[in-house]
């Protein structure tokens, strides 16, 4: 079942944007299905080996019939007709220096898109200004590009790490999305190299086929990605330090990064790892307090007030690619906020029972399961559930193949 949601998300968001689309019950029906086999019938998931043979041609052909990059420069619309075509021909090559050539594709983006109309480009963009110059980036004035036609807040909403490295991306590439292209490249490395379909799967995570149109758009969800990849790797190699180093990236990017944490703690909590669960969990909170420390400083009401209550006073989005919105479409009212909470609740109750019920069969696959669950649960039935949501949420299904059967000898 891993498998076919992986391509039917994939393609529906490559066919959609990540915008609403009548194929939403679909969607909901097959994750809520993929929920319940996987807590019920936790038994692994059959090697399908035509599944690593075809997503990755599948993907190929789809960029090159439609990559979804919006804002391409008209002097480059040349070399973008040939750019889309690279994926089939990176599939044909073996050689070692070909994850290379997949670096230089997606950074491609950069340099055909260089300036996207969209909110979260401009306001990072500005954001990282802003630091520059030294002004606090959370007190700042942000201008509304849509000029109101849609219900968001503007300014920099995400947390500091964030923030941090898209300085530094500027800073070396002129350019905030270069580190979530170098985040989201380098992840695949720390796809666990006993995994007998290793080099497929890098060129699986490579090769989504919405790929090009999320990193365009500048969204941060790679960040969260690669901190995800980096922690269940060092879990996995008892690499503590470098564990609580990926948690607290992961939680001090974007708010609700801290489930990455969260379900890895408590894996190993329930694996009786008593000391490696406090070491992770005071090292990882210390660096977290760290990254925030600076603005709750600078100006405590300004940050709380862009980073929670901006996210917190939001409207559901009609154009969203979830249940809340064809609930709001098809009911012609605002689905219950209560009921949005509940539904959130529910999957992370979940997901909690499938570490604890899960994690003796599922090994260290139940992990990323569990983020898929409590993260799917609350876009599904919350306010927002757009391409980057979706782009997550796939990352951790391809992680928990990655991991399924990495090594035998797993906590």
């Amino acid at each position: 079942m891993t498998y076919f949601v992986i391509v039917l998300f994939s393609f529906v968001v490559w066919l959609t944007k990540g915008f609403y689309d009548p194929s939403i019950p679909l969607l909901v029906l097959s994750f809520l299905v993929w929920v319940f086999l996987r807590i019920f019938k936790p038994s692994a998931n059959s090697d399908f080996p035509k599944f690593y043979r075809f997503y990755p041609w599948m993907s190929a052909f789809l960029i090159a019939i439609k990559p979804s990059l919006m804002y391409v420069d008209e002097s480059l619309k040349g070399i973008f007709s040939v750019y889309r075509l690279l994926p089939i021909g990176l599939n044909f090559l073996k050689q070692k220096w070909v994850p290379f050539l997949f670096l230089v594709f997606l950074m491609g983006v950069l340099f055909l898109s260089p300036h996207p109309f969209i909110d979260v480009f401009r306001s990072n963009n500005l954001g990282v200004d802003f630091l520059l110059q030294g002004l606090n980036p959370y007190s700042q004035i942000y201008p509304d590009i849509y000029d109101g036609r849609f219900d968001y807040h503007t300014g920099y909403l995400y947390w500091p790490m964030a923030l941090y490295l898209q300085t530094l991306s500027k800073l070396f590439f002129q350019d905030i999305r270069a580190i979530s292209v170098l985040l989201w490249w380098g992840a695949a490395f720390f796809i666990p190299t006993s995994h007998q379909r290793h080099s497929e799967l890098k060129k699986i995570w490579w090769l989504i086929p919405f790929g090009l149109f999320g990193l365009e758009q500048g969204w941060l969800d790679p960040m969260l990605s690669a901190a995800a990849m980096v922690a269940l790797w060092a879990l996995k190699e008892r690499k503590w330090f470098l564990m609580a180093i990926a948690v607290a990236m992961g939680a001090s990017i974007k708010q609700y990064g801290f489930i990455i944490g969260f379900f890895s703690v408590l894996y190993l909590i329930f694996s009786k790892e008593w000391k490696p669960s406090i070491r992770v969990i005071l090292f990882s909170g210390s660096l977290f307090l760290l990254a925030l420390c600076p603005f709750l400083i600078w100006n405590l009401s300004d940050f709380i007030s862009m980073t929670i209550t901006a996210h917190s006073s939001a409207m559901a989005r009609p154009e969203a690619l979830n249940f809340t919105a064809l609930w709001m479409k098809t009911m012609g009212t605002s689905f219950p906020g209560i009921t949005q909470a509940i539904m959130t609740a529910v999957g992370f109750l979940l997901a909690i029972f499938h570490v604890i019920k899960n994690r003796f069969k599922r090994k260290l696959a139940v992990i990323p399961e569990a983020w898929a669950m409590a993260f799917g649960f609350s876009m599904m039935f919350g306010k927002f559930a757009f391409c980057n949501y979706y782009w997550l949420l796939i990352s951790f299904w391809m992680m928990s193949l990655a991991f399924e059967d990495a090594d035998k000898s797993q906590i």
